[in-house]
């Protein structure tokens, strides 16, 4: 009878056990709900899965429409949306169109439509109007596309594509430099009979012409250079796989020309080509003679011999030619900026130790106080900002030793295309 007893108090005290645990969990619930309503924990939970701005957009969190957009998930916790945004796939920069053309891309767009403005080398307005963009939601990535007609006798313009706030205001400028190209006459002059001699020189000088590129800083520009602008330039670390052994290690020169090769061939880059691309480079330039560390002008002449093929033109800048407003110019009608820079008086908290005593990078948009530029010099480097005053006056061209790179001149390069 003992035993029977002991075992029925053991199931009764097992029992009681159960149903305290389920009371306790139930109490604790609604403790929980309770307090939450009082101390605003439903961000704290939240927290421990959302990591980004999307995933914040998406759980219904309050989105300010700044410049770039942010999701606040508390004051603590704010998401800045990624600003490479907007994408153009069509036209390419320094490409040729005629009316009419379209423009395609892709875009996270604040209200699932982006403005667009095409505007002559005298800062005429030719068209402007705003897109739809096809996405499933509210910031996500959506495909776009739309016919643009206009008429123009200048040979240069800027395309600029951007998000509209609810203001109307223009933000998150991404700007395309194009070439006007002037109808095809052939066809009228078939009827005239010109003499062999006179076709024949006149197919020459037509060649050399086409080879024949204004220098950027001397075309007509817009009256006015926008507040911000950014060009879509692809971005590498030089060390696309974190090993900083050489040849990475100094391969900040390779990078910065297979940045801007790409964007003007209109194409994305991936840690694979990249790599690829930069012990490509940096053998062709050791099989020929070249230093691990070069001027600005040793560098022109290598991107006019290593892609002899697709015939680009180099402009080098010097002294007082390097200036903000020259910069901003640049970006503007769409040409990156390659820069030379006294590595360890940039202002990157990303660089290991002091940073590098020589170093170059790619300017590829201004705001009101910062230059964006791509600097290969880290993993973080993509849309890195600084300040006008630190990076205008980091700017020193390669002296021949690192002791004396702040004794440097100041220069700059922008590579174009036919």
């Amino acid at each position: 009878m003992a035993i029977k007893f002991k075992n029925k108090f053991l199931c009764f005290k097992k029992g009681r056990l159960f149903y305290f645990s389920i009371i306790v969990l139930l109490t604790g619930a609604l403790l929980s709900g309770v307090l939450c309503s009082f101390f605003n924990c439903k961000s704290g939970i939240y927290s421990l899965f959302i990591k980004d701005f999307e995933s914040c957009a998406n759980a219904g969190f309050p989105i300010v429409a700044s410049d770039p957009p942010r999701c606040y998930l508390s004051q603590e916790n704010v998401f800045v949306r990624d600003p490479q945004h907007i994408r153009v796939f069509e036209p390419t920069s320094q490409a040729y169109v005629t009316s009419p053309f379209t423009i395609k891309g892709q875009a996270r767009a604040l209200n699932n439509e982006i403005g667009f403005e095409l505007e002559d080398s005298q800062g005429k307005i030719l068209k402007q109007g705003k897109i739809q963009v096809n996405s499933p939601e509210h910031g996500r990535w959506g495909s776009y596309s739309k016919e643009i007609e206009f008429s123009t006798d200048k040979a240069r313009g800027v395309l600029r594509v951007f998000d509209v706030t609810r203001e109307n205001e223009k933000i998150n400028i991404l700007s395309r430099s194009i070439i006007f190209q002037k109808p095809d006459k052939t066809s009228e002059n078939q009827q005239e009979k010109p003499k062999q001699s006179q076709s024949l020189v006149s197919e020459i000088l037509d060649s050399q012409n086409s080879n024949q590129q204004e220098d950027p800083l001397q075309q007509e520009t817009a009256n006015e250079i926008p507040q911000k602008a950014e060009l879509e330039v692809p971005f590498t670390s030089q060390a696309p796989y974190k090993n900083w052994d050489p040849p990475y290690d100094e391969a900040c020169e390779e990078a910065s020309v297979i940045m801007v090769e790409y964007y003007l061939r209109g194409e994305t880059l991936d840690l694979q080509q990249a790599n690829k691309d930069i012990t490509l480079m940096t053998d062709w330039e050791k099989n020929h003679g070249y230093k691990v560390d070069v001027s600005l002008e040793n560098l022109s002449q290598i991107v006019q011999s290593y892609y002899k093929q697709n015939n680009y033109q180099t402009y080098v800048y010097k002294k007082d030619q390097v200036s903000i407003e020259n910069i901003k110019k640049l970006i503007t009608s769409g040409h990156p900026v390659i820069v030379p820079a006294a590595g360890q008086m940039l202002e990157n908290p990303n660089f290991r130790g002091a940073g590098p005593p020589y170093h170059m990078l790619v300017i590829t948009g201004f705001d009101k106080n910062h230059f964006f530029t791509n600097d290969p010099g880290t993993k973080n480097g993509r849309d890195f900002k600084y300040t006008y005053e630190n990076l205008i006056n980091s700017i020193h061209d390669w002296t021949g030793s690192k002791s004396t790179i702040t004794q440097g001149e100041k220069a700059m390069m922008v590579i174009t295309k036919p």
